[in-house]
């Protein structure tokens, strides 16, 4: 083809044939997501089909081209098929769905069997239309090339295009076209695109001369040693691009986050590079003398430039807190993320894509054979990366760690680059690109320092540091890292500073041992057990700390089941046995490793309750877990009377996003309640009117393991428990208005929230939903066993405890804007139920909180008041002990502060912050071997600790404590 408006026109038809392909890769991932869920088998299953397809495509068709088949006529034909099944696809799924329905309980207990129904199905449903794209790179090819010295610059320059289409479907796939059409409207305009990409072929290239289909193919020389040696190569390249994405994938995931925006960025750099790089190759071809020597120097860019950024990795997340500390605007963010993919990804992936015209300019000779030389290249570059994809998300990553697995990717890059070298003409250049590659490989390695593994986890992407200051004086506090993996799905890290205090996912924490973290936890548990009437069956989605887990095995004459997609969680989940009381242990418990939403599709089982602990929904996924169709999934899991409960964060959600999931839940659930879990709300669903008998209710909540649970979460009673009701059925439509559903077809929560991580949604959500709680507590109670005297004290207590939990309420929201006036909220809460008490531990947990800042500002005498009153709720706590020792100790009452810091140590023997006080006083009244056995254990805990240095050189001048053990 001589006429470059033809050749233009090619070009464009080709680029919008890219688009739409990475438009079905997402799309249709996404739907059998839905179907197998969103395990890494399961994603992987599916990459592996799709890749194959095209792979064979371009093998096969590549193939008859050779044999002189009309290029139009196939293009066209390629096109018109494509279209047809993009359109007709959301039926395929709907049959793949309904089959593997059926199929999967048969199979769920033995992943080899179920990994085998997962890839039948997508061969069906994927291997036609995928063999489809991989066949048009060689027909155009074809139609393009009509000179032998053209094959490889066209080839370039055909794929490069492609791809930069690619990476143009998928923005638009993952960011645009969804929300606006939803999936199935998108897959129609998908569908649409590659019928009109065939009318317009057809109708432009009608008239062009095409080559005489022949009864045998061309002939052609057998191929050289040398071909088939670049073939293994390129087919190693591939491996080895592949490995590299799914390692930067998790490592750019810990610093941008795992979002819709940021997903569709992460891959759209990565194929933007690759058909850059092929662009700029392909121009650049014909002053390349030695192609060969380019292909080794490429290889080496790519794999140096990995292995020596590799060791600075772990700054990314200052390096974005730095550009996104001045940004107010959700563009911003993402401009910021795109530089952060960009630093990372465009300069390796420019040279992967570069060595695509290379090989074909060494290997496609003639344009009489560029289909079939073209489509065997590309195969087995695809094939190369299928396995590299395997290989690194199964095997690599889970077994050597992020870092490593790049290190060892680039050692094998280097590897490849030194392998190309050895096959040059000149021995100068074949000794010279060993020895570089050599040298590269040393220099990497020693630049390779370990990460530091608070930054990597630091979750930069949830914009909670306002600089970098804030981030690395974060960094330097003095965590101990319990527990730290890198699995198949996610990492997983638990650190605190004696004890596990907190467990992240990706970078985000998940679960914590500050009080509102485990009152939601709890809450999540205990809410739904104890408002049905006699639950035998539960489950939860989600693990986490295992903290809602265990409230749920905690019900006496219940199982609990917890649907867990990581097994690295269980683990992580173990250190915090004393909060989950050990629930991995219980024998009511079971831990099923499965996708959530999955599970719940295709159990047979049926629960009493069910209640959910997932991620939240702005993470990439998450979102279905919040949709209409999951709420039916839960609906027809559950048993007559079930009760649905499910976790509704306020932080990092939006009022509207909130809003519209309470909306979508109710949709499902006609009968709905909104409570109140501090920093969180807790939606309660059935299909009959909540009813709630006292006297079961009074009878199950002072169980000794129930009760230890809500007192520690401040719930003193069942008044309190009542108190914490927000809103019921009477409320819904006003909460829901005109927004609409969140579905499986238009995921719109997936979109919205990550926008809410710009502000602090929380009080917002707060006030908004405390403004739709009733003026008085609704009668969902059965009371008719109470005589008339305590029929009528209950209601005189109930109306004051629900009083009291307003205040409660609003003295949360004056804590989230700062602290202004929440203390006299929490004095009208104590003169509500005076003489009785309400919420004593999170009153308790707000005056130390109080007393701390005080302290810090030298306000000893009011600080010491505020330790008192904490003191006086919630006894025998170290941090209140100690902080009440230091106020009393600076005014001068030392002998007791002495008194408060030895009751501390006597509660909790490891920890370091009374024992220098108490090792000073023993000094200044004599007791010098008590001292030195108090400075002895100190510096154990702590050899650094200046206060037990100064004074251990007090009394014994020389070496220290530690230095002489």
């Amino acid at each position: 083809m001589r006429n470059k408006y033809q050749k233009l026109l090619v070009h464009l038809l080709f680029f919008l044939s890219g688009s739409t392909g990475l438009i079905y890769e997402i799309i249709w991932s996404r739907k059998l997501g839905l179907v197998f869920g969103s395990t890494v088998y399961a994603v992987s299953t599916v990459l592996t089909v799709f890749f194959t397809g095209l792979a064979l495509g371009a093998w096969l068709i590549g193939r008859e081209m050779d044999r002189g088949r009309n290029p139009l006529k196939t293009y066209v034909t390629l096109e018109l098929l494509l279209g047809v099944f993009g359109i007709a696809s959301p039926l395929i799924f709907i049959g793949i769905d309904t089959v593997y329905y059926h199929i999967q309980p048969w199979v769920a207990s033995q992943l080899a069997a179920l990994t085998a129904v997962r890839f039948a199905l997508s061969f069906l449903g994927l291997l036609i239309p995928t063999t489809l794209m991989g066949a048009t790179l060689p027909v155009l090819v074809k139609l393009v090339v009509t000179d032998d010295e053209d094959v490889a610059a066209d080839a370039g320059r055909l794929y490069a295009i492609n791809t930069l289409g690619a990476a143009l479907g998928t923005l638009l796939a993952a960011i645009a076209l969804i929300p606006l059409f939803g999936v199935n409207g998108s897959l129609y305009l998908a569908g649409g695109i590659n019928l009109a990409i065939a009318a317009v072929a057809f109708l432009a290239f009608r008239n062009t001369a095409t080559p005489t289909p022949t009864a045998t193919p061309a002939a052609r020389a057998p191929r050289t040693p040398l071909q088939n040696y670049l073939l293994a190569i390129f087919a190693a390249i591939g491996f080895v691009s592949m490995v590299y994405q799914v390692a930067w994938i998790r490592l750019l995931i810990q610093v941008t986050g795992s979002t819709v925006y940021t997903f569709g960025l992460m891959l759209s750099v990565f194929i933007v590079g690759v058909g850059l790089g092929s662009d700029l190759c392909a121009r650049a071809l014909r002053r390349i003398p030695n192609k060969m020597l380019a292909l080794a120097l490429v290889e080496l860019a790519a794999s140096a430039y990995a292995l020596f950024g590799l060791g600075y990795f772990d700054r990314l997340p200052l390096v974005f807190t730095s550009i996104v500390s001045g940004v107010d605007s959700f563009a911003g963010v993402l401009l910021a993320k795109l530089f952060i993919n960009v630093l990372v990804l465009l300069f390796p992936t420019l040279m992967f894509g570069a060595a695509f015209p290379l090989v074909a300019s060494i290997y496609a000779g003639r344009a009489e054979h560029s289909g079939g030389d073209v489509g065997l290249i590309y195969s087995a570059n695809t094939i190369g990366g299928v396995f590299g994809s395997f290989a690194g998300g199964f095997l690599i990553l889970p077994l050597l760690g992020t870092q490593t697995s790049i290190a060892a990717t680039s050692v094998v890059g280097l590897a490849i680059a030194a392998t190309i070298a050895l096959r040059l003409a000149d021995r100068t250049q074949r000794i010279a690109g060993v020895a570089v590659c050599s040298a590269a490989l040393v220099v990497g390695l020693l630049l390779n320092t370990p990460w530091d593994r608070f930054l990597i986890n630091s979750g930069p992407f949830l914009l909670q540091y306002s600089d970098t200051t804030e981030m690395q004086r974060a960094a330097g506090a003095k965590r101990r890292v319990f527990y730290d993996k890198e699995g198949v799905n996610v990492n997983v890290y638990v650190d605190g500073l004696r004890e596990p205090t907190r467990i992240l996912i990706n970078g985000k924490p998940m679960a914590s041992t500050l009080i509102m973290d485990v009152a939601n936890q709890y809450l999540l548990g205990h809410i739904p057990m104890l408002l049905h009437p006699n639950p035998k069956t539960s489950m939860v989605i989600g693990l986490g700390a295992g903290m809602t887990f265990g409230a749920l095995a905690r019900h006496p004459g219940a199982t609990a089941d917890v649907i867990e997609i990581s097994p690295e969680v269980v683990e992580g989940a173990r250190l915090f046995g004393p909060y989950n009381r050990y629930v991995l242990d219980q024998p009511n418990a079971n831990v099923i490793f499965d996708d959530g939403r999955n599970y719940l599709k295709t159990t047979r089982k049926k629960y009493d309750v069910i209640t959910e602990d997932p991620l939240d929904p702005f993470f990439m996924g998450s979102g279905y877990l919040y949709d209409l169709e999951h709420f039916q999934n839960a609906k027809a899991a559950l048993n007559p009377g079930g009760i649905m409960c499910q976790y509704l964060p306020l932080y990092q959600v939006g009022v509207e996003e909130a809003r519209i999931i309470v909306k979508t839940f109710a949709e499902v659930f006609p009968h709905v309640s909104g409570w109140f879990a501090f920093s969180d709300l807790v939606l309660i669903g059935s299909q009959e009117p909540l009813r709630i008998d006292l006297a079961n209710l009074r009878r199950r909540m002072e169980r000794p393991e129930i009760r230890q649970d809500l007192l520690e979460v401040g719930i003193d009673n069942e008044y309190d428990f009542l108190a914490n009701f927000l809103f019921d059925d009477s409320e819904i439509a006003a909460i829901g208005g005109d927004l609409p559903l969140n579905t499986d077809n238009y995921p719109i929560i997936e979109y919205l929230t990550p926008r809410a991580l710009m502000r602090r949604t929380e009080l917002e959500n707060v006030e908004y939903f405390l403004g739709k709680r009733a003026g008085r507590f609704p009668g969902i109670l059965e009371l008719d066993s109470l005589t008339p005297s305590e029929f009528r004290e209950f209601n005189q207590r109930m109306s004051r405890y629900y009083v009291a939990r307003s205040h409660i309420i609003k003295a949360h929201i004056l804590l989230l804007k700062g602290g202004k006036g929440m203390l006299e909220e929490l004095a009208s809460a104590e003169r509500a139920v005076s003489p009785l008490e309400t919420s004593s531990r999170y009153r308790a947990f707000i005056y130390r909180g109080r007393g701390d800042g005080l302290l810090a500002r030298k306000q000893d005498e009011a600080a010491a008041g505020y330790y008192e009153k904490s003191d006086a709720l919630e006894p025998n706590q170290p941090k209140t002990l100690n902080g009440l020792a230091q106020a009393l100790l600076r005014t001068g009452k030392s002998q007791r502060a002495v008194e408060l810091f030895e009751r501390s140590l006597a509660l909790d023997e490891g920890q370091l912050l009374p024992r220098p006080f108490i090792a000073g006083h023993l000094i200044e009244t004599g007791n010098l071997p008590a001292a030195r056995s108090m400075l002895t254990r100190c510096l154990e805990l702590e050899p650094t600790d200046e206060d037990c240095l100064e004074l251990w050189q007090r009394i014994e001048p020389g070496p220290s404590a530690n230095a002489e053990s």
